[in-house]
């Protein structure tokens, strides 16, 4: 039999509901999947079952198993009835691990498996809570595929820096410039503004904003992170450089400099929990502890984090772990709504609905943006959001008509000018594309989300 992954997990599920004594015999299940895709099978038997029906139960899941998946299984099935020692205490210690907390399924159930499974065609449905519990091993995307909320490193509170991140599913949309734009009109405004490049494996933040290329000498995010999980504490400095460029002030944060040992360093970034349920990977510590330092140095009113596009790994943890604002920038068309699509799952799945800041732009359109051809491509990619946001973040009674420019699903437009296309640092850039009307409104619409939280548990938002 050939199995694709998507079928494995439903297909073990099947089987084991199937079973006429499973629902009889069984307390609790645990599934495994391994780094290589494999599952493994632990169940605790019921106090009132005997021994012996649940290891007879066991030996028949395992040959049902191996036969309806074939190397896709990794057996043998575990429990705690089994008459070896060494098995009895891996079971033990698996269920222990993979335990659920008061409340929290499907939160301790991976996302993306079923949550209902049909044994059999003419079977009703049967839900999987709470006997059901997942435990998966992954070599990257933790902050993706985690079930864990999400919790910003502080709130938003009178005085705290906002944490904006700014997610591009494409590359090469202008995700770095609309950044570099905003945070000139805010530190125009007075504003302090510490503008962080996570786009670590594609670095350019730094560049635009310093108005050279990084040096070996410059502070930067990469040496900063390596620093920190060598000796577990903090350098004395945050990695940041003040710049004026026309006439405003910004403390910039480039990722880094590069040059012949570049590759690897970034070979050592660890992005992994290593099992920790409640614990922060290494980068994630460091990130945390950075932008604790940020805050407290330099006392900012906003924290802007360049992302890196796609499904990277230290992007999905500015997006999904890190910030209050989430500003996703794309184009328009089936590519950028796809990706969109992923990307509003997360946030959906993993922030309550009152942290459910979400600002969108659609870039490179044409001018004057009040042509038809602009508000065509607009309307389209409006309506093609606001169908991804009905799916995954919108709910009744509160769903937000198509038409609602205040809504999450709004598109906010920036228009294509080759001044930008074309810039290798933003001191180049006249003061009337600086200036440009629609980073303004743009602007108007984060600083309403920015707006401090009126107490804790208020709900508003997406």
């Amino acid at each position: 039999m050939n199995l694709r992954f998507d079928q494995v997990v439903p297909r073990l599920l099947e089987v084991c509901e199937g079973h006429p004594e499973f629902a009889s015999l069984v307390e609790r299940a645990l599934l495994v999947r391994d780094l290589r895709g494999r599952v493994r099978l632990v169940i605790r038997g019921l106090d009132t079952a005997p021994d012996g029906d649940v290891r007879s139960l066991v030996r028949t899941l395992q040959a049902a198993l191996e036969g309806a998946l074939s190397a896709w299984f990794h057996g043998p099935v575990l429990t705690l009835s089994d008459d070896r020692l060494s098995a009895r205490r891996l079971a033990g210690a698996l269920l222990d691990q993979g335990r659920p907390r008061a409340g929290e399924w499907p939160r301790g159930w991976p996302a993306g498996w079923p949550e209902e499974v049909t044994p059999v065609v003419t079977d009703p449905a049967v839900g999987l809570a709470p006997r059901w519990t997942g435990l998966q091993a992954v070599y990257s995307k933790e902050s993706w595929i985690s079930t864990r909320e999400a919790s910003p490193p502080w709130p938003l509170r009178q005085g705290t820096p906002r944490i904006t991140a700014f997610h591009s599913f494409k590359g090469g949309v202008g995700r770095t410039t609309a950044m570099a734009m905003l945070a000139w009109r805010l530190a125009r405004s007075g504003r302090r503004v510490v503008c962080i490049d996570l786009d670590v494996e594609a670095p350019g933040l730094g560049t635009l904003l310093l108005g050279r290329s990084v040096s070996a000498e410059d502070p930067s995010v990469l040496e900063w992170l390596l620093a920190h999980a060598a000796t577990r504490t903090a350098p004395l400095d945050p990695p940041v450089v003040e710049v004026e460029v026309q006439g405003a002030t910004l403390h910039v944060a480039p990722a880094g400099s590069l040059g012949g040992s570049y590759v690897e360093k970034l070979a050592r970034l660890d992005l992994l929990r290593h099992g920790n349920n409640d614990g922060a990977s290494p980068v994630e510590a460091a990130l945390l502890a950075l932008l604790h330092q940020i805050k407290r140095d330099l006392e900012p009113h906003h924290i802007m984090i360049d992302c890196r596009a796609g499904l990277h790994d230290i992007g999905g943890l500015a997006l999904n772990d890190l910030a209050h604002v989430d500003v996703l920038v794309g184009r328009s068309g089936p590519q950028d709504l796809d990706g969109l699509s992923v990307v509003l799952g997360v946030i959906g799945r993993r922030r309550r609905q009152v942290d459910r800041r979400i600002v969108v732009l659609q870039t490179f359109l044409d001018l004057p943006l009040e042509q038809d051809e602009s508000r065509f491509r607009r309307e389209r990619h409006r309506s093609g959001l606001y169908d991804i946001f009905c799916e995954h973040l919108y709910a009744e009674p509160q769903v937000p008509a198509i038409e609602d420019d205040q809504a999450p699903h709004h598109p906010w437009p920036i228009g294509y000018r080759s001044e930008l296309a074309n810039l290798r640092w933003l001191r180049e850039a006249t003061e009337s594309t600086l200036k440009a009307e629609e980073y303004g409104e743009v602007l108007n619409r984060l600083e309403s989300l920015w707006a401090s939280e009126v107490e804790a548990g208020s709900e508003g938002g997406a």
